[in-house]
């Protein structure tokens, strides 16, 4: 069996899931979202952002020190 054959059974197993998912899952969905819930959003989206800030921080700093720009202390 080659790649190719492979790969659309593959591909026909995820499609054969997926449609049965949906056929199996309830049509309406009443959803409510709290405040609560909007400030926890808030937090995610704030931590990410921090979180990405400190490491790019840190990669700046191991590069700029490898190449000799910054000492360290």
């Amino acid at each position: 069996m080659d790649r190719a054959h492979w790969l659309l059974i593959k591909m026909k197993k995820v499609i054969f899931i997926l449609i049965g998912s949906f056929l199996i899952t309830p049509i309406s969905v009443y959803a409510y979202l709290d405040p609560g819930t909007g400030s926890m959003i808030i937090q995610l989206l704030i931590g990410l952002l921090a979180g990405f800030i400190l490491t790019a921080k840190q990669f700046w700093r191991k590069l700029f020190n490898s190449v000799g720009l910054f000492k360290k202390k």
